[in-house]
This record gives structure tokens, C-alpha cells and sequence, in this order.
């Protein structure tokens, strides 16, 4: 510390601008009148000399201490979901990643968030309560993260979806995304696959019979041919006899929030009660154009690779790459007051996917190139509906 001082104090003496003016200026006054005494000067060094030590013993306590191990300020991490997260129940020796209990990453605000977390589920509420105060809501949060835990994964959906449906807007949008999010995970599985769980009363069992073809037999369910080979991995052409096939009991059913950019579908349960199965960002019409209401898979309508006729005249070929519309169309019929008397309006592809989550289109839905393909697969003529709301 003292040699950095010196140091210091040497460049202060023998500054070039101090050497040319008091050498120069010393030789004038000499010859003019006696030298002034040097004690003045020396005091100034010194004084000099001690605030530079001064300064650097303060200042490096002054700054922020930056290290490795620092927190940046944002959204904290509560818990980490892995890829594939749902598979068989872990053992009580298996480390609860996340659990309530653990210590926590950095000082946290004297009343944190509401933290429920498990191996295969994090739901954090960001609405401020009392630590002791239990809340019905809390309760049923708990109740569908024992049942994930427990690796009941049709009763963890029923469970997510009541709060979904029911929580009359005492969930937050943020915990309303993150059960969006778990019950998606949750249908990879339940819906998705070929595997069949016990009480699923969503999904069914079909054995082929003789001279039979999906064609036949998807109808029968509500959901088009193209559902059961997506979810059994099946070529409808090479069917074989005794084949068992798992079935969904649709039809399936949309609502597309404009004000989330965002499309929910569902099914309905043995009571007719929707259950959320999974959602898709989507596009929406330039000047709020997309009209709401309820609307209807229109007969006759659903195409792939098809050919379209702009407004303006400009005629796009089926399967050419440019098509405004991509490869999947999915024509709507309007069905209640305020949308019967339009048309034109449907759910398509898009060569722009810079465009999801905008308003860019003409008025029409439209989706990734992957999620209509799906979508395609999944709605049924004259029966699954799309309503669309603010």
C-alpha cells in the first residue's frame, strides 16, 4: 500500500506541466527577489500524500463486491422441471429437488411467495398471505402435488384441471400458466402416447376386427383417423388384425384467447365438464380483425396442401411453398349471433411464423407449421367447436 503512495506521490511531484511552469517561473523570480520559504510546499505534499491513502483504503469499501457466486436481481428460480419429468414414483431415500425445507439461494423477502414444490411439479403462487393462514386454494395445490408425487397421474390431472376451472379468478395468470404447462406434460403421457391408464375415462381400448380400417373406427370416437396414428404410431394402411389401438373419446374442442395470443384445446369428461388437454401460441388478424364467438369445424372443410385465392386476386397453388396459409387448412362456420352471418374465416399454417403471437393476418387463426399439423389431426368435422374470446 505504501509503494503504491510513493509511487503516486513521485507522478504528482514530476508532472510535466509542474517541471516546465515552476522551473521556469522559479528562475524569473530569483531574479527578482529571494527564493519564498519551501515549507508551504512540503505541507502540501504531505497533505497530498495522506489523502491518497486515505482514498485507497475507502474506496475499495465503497464499491460493490462482484463474485461468482452472486445473485443478479430478477425472478428467482424455485424449481427446476427436467425433460420427461412424469415417470414412476421415486423412493423416500430420492432427494426431493425443490421441496419446502431446503436452503434457500440467496435472502429472500420477509414474506415470500407461497412455494409448493415436488420432482415433477413447481407451483408458485406470486400473491402475498399470511405463513399460517391455509388457504382452500393452498389446500387444493397441495392435494394435486401429493397426487404427482404419488405418480397418480389421471387423478393429478383431475385434480389440476378443478383448479384450473373452478378457482372462480383466485388463481394469478402466472399459477394458471404453470398448471397449463404440468397438465401438458401430464397428456404427453396420457393422451399422446400409446399407454393407457387405469380410470382414464378420456381415452378407450380398440381391438381390429376383420376387414376393418380406421377410417371406420375413428369416427365411432369423435376424432379423425389421422389422431389414432399420430397417438398409437400407426400406419392406417397396414392395420393388422387383433391390433389393439388406444382411442380417444372427442371430440376435441378449442378456445382461443386473442388478448393471449393463445389456443386451449380440451375434451369433455363423462359429464360433460372440459378438461384442459394442452395449448398452441397462435396469430391473429391485423386490427383486431379476428372476430369473436363461437364458431364450428365447417363440413367438408378441413384440406391439406390447398390452394388459395387472396383477397386481392393473388392465386396460390396447392402445395406452393409460398401460400400464405401453409399446408393445413381448417374452415370455420360461424354459430351463435355473432358470427353466423360471416365467413371465410378459418385455422391455418403460416410461411411467416415471425408473426405468432401477432396481429398480422387477414382475420384468420393461424399457428407454427408443427402445431397446425397437429391441430389437423385433432378436430373433428361439424363437431368440434372454436370459440373465441377477447
Amino acid at each position: 500500500m505504501f509503494g503504491s503512495v510513493e509511487k503516486g506521490l513521485t507522478k504528482i511531484m514530476v508532472l510535466p506541466s509542474q517541471i516546465g511552469s515552476s522551473g521556469s517561473r522559479g528562475r524569473y523570480m530569483s531574479s527578482r527577489r529571494r527564493s519564498r520559504p519551501k515549507w508551504p510546499w512540503i505541507a502540501a505534499v504531505l497533505l497530498v500524500s495522506v489523502a491518497i491513502m486515505y482514498l485507497s483504503w475507502l474506496r475499495p469499501r465503497l464499491m460493490p463486491v462482484q463474485d461468482a457466486g452472486a445473485v443478479s436481481e430478477g425472478p428467482r428460480v424455485v424449481a427446476t422441471i427436467q425433460e420427461g419429468a412424469y415417470q414412476e414414483p421415486v423412493t423416500e431415500s430420492q432427494r426431493q429437488v425443490g421441496s419446502i425445507g431446503e436452503e434457500p439461494l440467496a435472502e429472500l423477502p420477509s414474506d415470500p411467495p407461497l412455494v409448493i414444490a415436488t420432482d415433477e411439479v413447481a407451483v408458485v403462487s406470486d400473491e402475498k398471505s399470511p405463513a399460517t393462514e391455509s388457504t382452500e386454494l393452498d389446500l387444493s395445490i397441495q392435494e394435486a402435488v401429493n397426487l404427482l408425487e404419488s405418480g397418480q397421474r389421471v387423478q393429478a390431472r383431475a385434480a389440476l384441471n378443478q383448479l384450473l376451472g373452478d378457482s372462480d379468478g383466485d388463481l394469478s395468470s402466472y399459477q394458471a400458466q404453470i398448471i397449463r404447462d404440468e397438465m401438458s406434460k401430464l397428456n404427453e403421457v396420457l393422451i399422446f402416447s400409446p399407454r393407457i391408464f387405469k380410470d382414464d375415462q378420456l381415452v378407450a381400448s380398440y381391438i381390429v376386427k376383420a376387414g376393418e380400417y380406421l377410417g371406420q373406427v375413428a369416427p365411432r370416437y369423435g376424432i379423425p383417423y389421422q389422431f389414432v396414428e399420430v397417438i398409437n404410431g400407426v400406419d392406417a394402411r397396414r392395420l393388422s388384425l387383433g391390433r389393439q389401438l388406444k382411442v380417444v373419446n372427442g371430440p376435441f374442442h378449442v378456445v382461443v384467447s386473442k388478448s393471449q395470443f393463445r389456443l386451449d384445446v380440451f375434451l369433455d369428461d363423462i359429464n360433460g365438464a372440459p378438461v384442459y388437454i394442452r395449448s398452441f401460441p397462435v396469430g391473429l388478424g391485423a386490427d383486431d380483425s379476428t372476430p369473436v364467438g363461437r364458431w364450428v369445424v365447417r363440413a367438408g372443410s378441413k384440406q391439406k396442401d390447398p390452394a388459395w385465392t387472396s383477397p386481392t386476386g393473388v392465386h396460390f397453388a396447392s402445395s406452393d411453398p409460398k401460400n400464405p396459409i401453409g399446408k393445413y387448412w381448417i374452415g370455420l362456420r360461424g354459430d351463435d349471433e355473432q358470427t353466423q352471418h360471416l365467413s371465410g374465416y378459418g385455422i391455418h399454417g403460416t410461411v411467416e411464423p415471425q408473426t405468432i403471437g401477432k396481429e398480422a393476418s387477414l382475420g384468420c387463426i393461424r399457428l407454427y407449421a408443427d402445431d397446425i399439423e397437429l391441430l389437423f389431426a385433432m378436430l373433428v368435422e361439424s363437431k368440434s367447436t372454436v370459440v373465441i374470446i377477447p
